[in-house]
């Protein structure tokens, strides 16, 4: 539970793996009730299921009212759905129905019902029972108009018991009526829910959620909608208050159920204490949608202790950073620490995802300012201690993507200082040190620590049941695969992350997954899916307002034009990559060199040696690079070469062979050959006469 995902992912991979199961020894229809209705986890769950299971004997058959289509917008559009929609009555159907019901109807009685209803069954019935009823009573000329009519006929008595239940919404219980009416009339209530049964103005309902209560649901939204209609504000308020308590003792699971009726009761305090619990359990579903708009009713509360307050302002944070929205998450989480006592848990959690937020958007020294106050604020508890333990992780990856291996290096020693003051072994911290290390080691050329130190992160992340970390690690064991030249193996965890990034829902992951995967397809002699994967990568950068996505993905597009020979092409996409990590000195530096080159190809050998000069010294003041240092040396030699002082030309090869040798020899043996099989590898190397 510390991180809220985990048991959501958990849920939902246990729930396709049963699906799988199931229809591996059987054929599986899955039917379901009022679509429009269900929680998004579930109508996502099942569409993760309906994509990875499409060859198993799996179908899902779903009734659902209109609203489903606004409700879910685009619901299962790319699995073969089939629409079948219930069309009004003809008026032949309709009036054979009238003939059969009432069957002494002369034809101009049948005619008439049959032109009011218009092809809506449900008011042809109540036309049929009003005449039945009495034929010569006015016929309602609306369907609202004939509900209202019907219950203006109930007995007072009736009319109070429907009232009462219309409190509840579409279901309720006979209990949960009984208490709304009282001691002296709560006897009565089941005689007259079984009488309205009869009367098929309500059903009764298969199960119960309470086993111990009968329960009921209206046979029409509209009627619950009249009856509700008719309280008064005061009894509107009542009802409310009386609906939570009871549902309370009955032992109501639904928190957001309560939250809804204390809302309308005007327990402000108690209602947002319950969205909270709503917005909690929203969040370990990943329904990211429902936190935020749970958060916002409960924020609406102006009787919030700051605690609360702060919970719920980081709940938004979380549910902002999943969907990848950065600028909203920082804010949200800058506001949480306003609220939040320092050294808690929730406060570390709070600076983890400002630290992520900040460093995503390029905004380097809110991430900086922030990472200084997690390593300067003690834990108070052991639940903070390991909170802190991942904030500073995640702000030691920030201070390595900023080229910072000092303050990487401090911060890596006071996590590691943290998890050896842990009482407790916990594969979930394990996994997040290991992380980090193994992304130190890649920044230090150290390459095989760095691959095995990756899928000893995986490993932790497995064991403690956090996919989405694990599958954000493959795609970092898939690019350090790259890097050393082992193309079919990166090229399989780069597929394997991918697919689980989609099943899960996460779209920066599954950014970087097609952003190297479309280099390995290039790399592996296909640019034309090279391309198309990278396009992809690009548009989710754009969507999601990512510099580094974007600023990658147009890297790799202009690497695959220069490769074709389009150098309008490679200029264009290089210049345009430079631009968006314009705030990233690493990515900007690779982003030169790669301009440089494009540059050199277009002809244009003055501007190309200005740019590779650029990322040259732009090389010099960063304390490392993760990727791409042969890249720069390799097009500052090429761009040399164009007539630049010789001197120049023989210091810049010496430190480039130099550079070479250090990661070479800091390579693991059964990695060199295949290290030098890159393209941008071995064109270094036959540059400085290691080939």
């Amino acid at each position: 539970r510390r991180d809220p995902q985990l048991m959501g992912d958990a849920m939902r991979t246990a729930f396709e793996d049963w699906l799988a199961a199931e229809a591996a020894r059987r054929p599986v229809v899955l039917a379901i009730e009022d679509l429009q209705w269900a929680d998004r986890p579930s109508v996502q769950a099942l569409d993760a299921a309906l994509r990875h299971l499409e060859e198993a004997p799996l179908m899902v058959i779903a009734t659902g009212r209109p609203e489903v289509e606004q409700t879910f917008p685009g619901l299962w559009a790319d699995r073969d759905r089939l629409d079948v929609h219930l069309a009004r009555l003809t008026k032949r159907s309709a009036a054979k129905l009238v003939r059969a019901a009432l069957p002494e109807a002369d034809e101009a009685l049948v005619a008439q019902l049959v032109a009011r209803a218009d092809g809506n069954a449900f008011f042809l019935e109540e036309l049929v029972r009003a005449v039945a009823r009495d034929a010569d009573a006015a016929l309602p000329e609306s369907i609202l108009g004939m509900v209202e009519a019907r219950l203006g006929e109930l007995d007072p008595a009736a009319r109070r018991v429907l009232r009462a239940a219309s409190v509840f919404g579409a279901r309720f219980w006979t209990g949960g009526v009984g208490h709304l009416l009282g001691p002296a009339d709560a006897p009565a209530a089941e005689r007259w829910l079984t009488l309205f049964a009869e009367d098929e103005l309500i059903g009764r309902a298969a199960t119960s959620a309470f086993p111990a209560e009968t329960e009921w649901r209206f046979r029409q939204a509209l009627l619950r909608d009249a009856a509700h209609a008719t309280l008064t504000d005061e009894d509107r308020r009542l009802g409310h208050r009386l609906a939570a308590e009871w549902l309370e003792e009955a032992g109501e699971q639904d928190a957001a159920t309560l939250a809804e009726h204390l809302d309308r009761a005007g327990e402000g305090a108690r209602a947002a204490a319950r969205y909270a619990q709503a917005a909690d359990r929203a969040l370990e579903a990943g329904d990211f949608e429902r936190v935020l708009d749970l958060a916002k009713r409960a924020l609406e509360g102006s009787e919030l202790s700051p605690g609360l307050r702060g919970r719920l302002r980081l709940h938004q944070a979380e549910a902002h950073r999943w969907r990848a929205e950065y600028a909203q998450a920082a804010d949200r989480a800058l506001a949480a620490l306003e609220h939040l006592p320092p050294g808690s848990e929730a406060w570390f959690q709070a600076v983890g995802n400002v630290v992520v937020a900040s460093g995503v958007r390029g905004d380097a020294e809110t991430a900086k300012r922030w990472s200084e106050r997690a390593l300067g604020t003690p834990a108070a508890t052991e639940e903070a201690a390991r909170a802190r333990l991942v904030a500073l992780c995640r702000a030691a990856h920030q201070q390595l993507g900023a080229g910072d291996l000092a303050a990487a290096d401090r911060t890596i020693g006071a996590a590691a200082k943290t998890a050896g003051t842990l009482e407790a072994a916990d594969p979930w911290t394990d996994a997040w040190l290991a992380t980090t290390r193994a992304a130190r080691s890649l920044h230090a050329g150290e390459i095989g620590p760095y691959l095995e130190g990756t899928a000893a992160a995986i490993r932790a992340y497995d064991a403690a049941g956090d996919v989405r970390h694990a599958c954000n690690q493959r795609v970092r064991l898939g690019y350090g695969y790259v890097e050393v030249g082992d193309l079919p193996r990166a090229e399989e965890e780069l597929r394997a992350a991918l697919q689980q990034a989609e099943r899960l829902g996460v779209p920066l992951v599954a950014g970087y997954a097609l952003q190297n995967l479309g280099w390995v397809r290039a790399l592996r002699g296909d640019a034309k899916e090279g391309r198309a994967l990278e396009e992809r990568a690009l548009a989710l950068g754009q969507r999601l307002g990512n510099p580094g996505l974007e600023g990658g993905a147009r890297f790799y597009l202009g690497q695959i034009a220069r490769a074709a020979g389009d150098a309008a092409a490679a200029v264009a996409q290089g210049e345009a990559a430079l631009h968006a990590v314009e705030s990233i000195p690493p990515l900007r530096t690779l982003c030169l060199a790669a301009l440089a080159r494009a540059l050199r190809l277009a002809g244009r050998g003055e501007e190309a040696l200005a740019r590779a000069r650029e990322a040259s010294d732009a090389r010099g003041t960063l304390a490392s690079m993760e990727e791409g240092e042969a890249l720069v040396w390799l097009a500052y030699l090429e761009a040399l070469d164009a007539g630049a002082p010789p001197e120049e030309r023989a210091r810049a090869e010496g430190q480039a062979r130099a550079a070479l040798e250090r990661r070479l020899a800091k390579l693991p043996a059964e990695h060199r050959r295949s290290y030098l099989a890159v393209p941008d590898h071995a064109a270094l190397a036959r540059a400085v006469g290691l080939a």
